[in-house]
């Protein structure tokens, strides 16, 4: 799945220079208090090596700040690495920091942190996933095997204090994480959803999603079948327009329009593209029919004497509508059919007027 087809008001972490600078400012505060730790156990190796992480991090600010972001991720994740694996070897296995690498690898998974919509991006993932598992493992074998030098390991006490902490915060950076995949996932399915009822252009209910209101409208209540209205809205002579002034003259008409459309929600009016230049527009039905056509009246007039404005040209814009209400066929194409014909009959006797 390529992540980066969903962007949009929310943008993934590596996508993001704010998001990096958060996680990097973390990981710097935490190692700032790993100092003091490492100080209080007087591990002189790992002083010296947690100064370089600072510094490290230091820098991967400075270059996130650059847009360097993708080098400051793998950087950051090759130093947790590093840092894991040294403080297992001089402060001792049994501090817990080999879960660390346990983290790194369960996020590798979660698609808003790790990029992976390149081949190069994909390659790392894999690479590093496969590092992960080598150095856990041969970091337990060591361990077994007493490879490494005991000089600097910190007492039992000390040692499980670290390894309670360092289970602990992995857990939760691992809980976050999955929290974070689903709520992304989740605000995606919402986008979604949104995307496949709405007009790509105009944001307006597409076809198939406004014959759907329509019909859950009139699932209501039978009784109420004498409330149900429909409405089909045409630009006139929109062609004309689009070859007067241009396609994107015309995209602009239709989306200035739809705002106008949207500003009469508040007449009880819904919309939505039928197609082209044509809108269906749903009377709510606690309004009466002759109050929606009123309103329809008003809709034409405000369109007209609106002034749509394009590259400094002044275009002038008009509209058709038929309007039908239900008369005994509980039929949401009935209605519309009847609309529909109702608009002919508005073009064919002069347009810019209201047939209902």
């Amino acid at each position: 799945m390529n992540i980066k087809m969903f962007e949009g008001g929310e943008v993934n972490y590596y996508d993001n220079p704010k998001g990096y600078k958060q996680l990097l400012i973390t990981y710097f505060i935490v190692h700032l208090v790993l100092e003091v730790i490492y100080a209080a156990c007087r591990c002189k190796p790992m002083i010296f090596i947690n100064i370089a992480s600072i510094l490290i991090y230091a820098t991967l600010l400075y270059l996130n700040s650059k847009g360097k972001r993708l080098f400051a991720l793998w950087a950051g994740i090759s130093e947790i690495l590093a840092h894991a694996a040294l403080g297992s070897i001089f402060m001792g296995y049994d501090c817990g920091y080999f879960f660390w690498i346990v983290s790194l690898f369960t996020s590798l998974f979660c698609i808003f942190v790790f990029p992976r919509y390149d081949a190069v991006q994909r390659g790392l993932l894999i690479f590093y996933g496969s590092l992960f598992i080598v150095v856990f493992i041969l970091l337990k074998v060591f361990s077994v095997l007493h490879v490494f030098t005991e000089k600097y390991h910190v007492p039992a006490n000390v040692a499980l204090v670290l390894f309670v902490s360092n289970a602990f915060l992995t857990m939760a950076a691992t809980i976050f994480q999955y929290m974070l995949f689903e709520f992304r996932i989740a605000s995606y399915d919402v986008k979604i959803k949104r995307l496949s009822d709405r007009d790509y252009l105009t944001g307006l209910y597409n076809r198939r999603c406004i014959q759907k209101v329509a019909e859950k409208a009139f699932e209501k209540d039978t009784a109420m079948y004498s409330e149900k209205a429909v409405a089909i809205l045409d630009i006139d002579f929109f062609k004309q327009i689009n070859d007067t002034y241009g396609h994107a003259a015309g995209d602009e008409v239709l989306i200035e329009l739809s705002d106008i459309l949207r500003s009469f929600s508040k007449e009880g009016i819904t919309a939505g593209r039928w197609g082209g230049e044509e809108f269906v527009l749903i009377k709510d039905e606690k309004v009466a029919y002759k109050d929606f056509c009123a309103s329809l009246e008003e809709l034409r007039h405000t369109v007209e004497e609106h002034e749509f404005v394009y590259d400094s040209q002044t275009i002038s814009v008009s509209v058709s509508i038929g309007a039908a209400a239900f008369d005994g066929e509980p039929a949401v194409d009935k209605l519309i059919q009847k609309a529909d014909q109702r608009l002919y009959d508005a073009k064919g006797t002069g347009r810019n007027k209201v047939v209902c």
